[in-house]
This record gives C-alpha cells, sequence and structure tokens, in this order.
C-alpha cells in the first residue's frame, strides 16, 4: 500500500482509522493522549530534544537515526499497510537543517517508488498477463 503525504494530522485521525499507520513526530507539542495506547502510531523523532530540532552540525548522526526509523515504515509497507506521512514537521526541519531535510524528504520518497514498484510487479502478476 502507499505512504499518504498529509500537510497536518488530527489527533483523532488513528482512532477513526485504525487500520492506517501514521507517523508522528514524537518530538512536537502535538501530543494527543492515544500515543501511547494507539497500535496503528508510529512514532518519529525528528528532534534533538523537545525545543530543538535536528541541526545539519549532526548531519552524520541524523542520517543513521533516521535510516533506523524509516525501517518502520518499510516493515509497514511490507505488510501493505497504508501509512500516512504528515509533511508539516518535515518542512519545519527544512528551516532548522536543509542538508537533513534533504536527505529525508528524498529518502521518504524513495521508498514510496520502491513500494510503488513492487506494486506493479503484483499488479503484473495478478493480470494474468504471462500465463
Amino acid at each position: 500500500m502507499p505512504i499518504i503525504f498529509q500537510n497536518k494530522l488530527h489527533p483523532s485521525d488513528p482512532t477513526f482509522n485504525p487500520s492506517v499507520w501514521y507517523v508522528v513526530e514524537s518530538g512536537s507539542e502535538w501530543r494527543p493522549p492515544m500515543h501511547g495506547f494507539a497500535d496503528n502510531v508510529i512514532m518519529f523523532e525528528c528532534r534533538i530534544n523537545r525545543h530543538f530540532h535536528w541541526s545539519d552540525a549532526y548531519y552524520e548522526d541524523n542520517v543513521k537515526k533516521f535510516e533506523e526509523q524509516l525501517g518502520h515504515i518499510r516493515r509497514m509497507l511490507k505488510v501493505r499497510a497504508i501509512v500516512v506521512f504528515p509533511s508539516e514537521f518535515m518542512y519545519e526541519m527544512e528551516d532548522h537543517a536543509p542538508k537533513t531535510f534533504r536527505y529525508c524528504f528524498d529518502r521518504v520518497l524513495e521508498v514510496a517508488e520502491e513500494d510503488n514498484r513492487h506494486l506493479d510487479g503484483v499488479k503484473e502478476l495478478t493480470s494474468g498477463e504471462g500465463f
């Protein structure tokens, strides 16, 4: 299933759409009470701490942390889950760490494209062509 880019998430989204996975920034002010309890939330860290976004001064560390977190999204896509990725916190990162932002944004697009290529292969196999 796809990665869907949604500009803003509403705190009730995970509750109203339990079959959809939501990527939520763990250091944000947006902390609905269901974060600790919702099964369909992937906590995603893109800040050094609650008050500071990543900085390009720590680019290599940022990339390593991001790749680890991206693994959670890949696992959800492998089981054909729909993953909603909030673009708002990525764009906040652009102001604070443009190099890190570019890397992260490009990687999310690559993962989305990989998933789409996989879906194309599934469509070909299930369409009956070539049998």
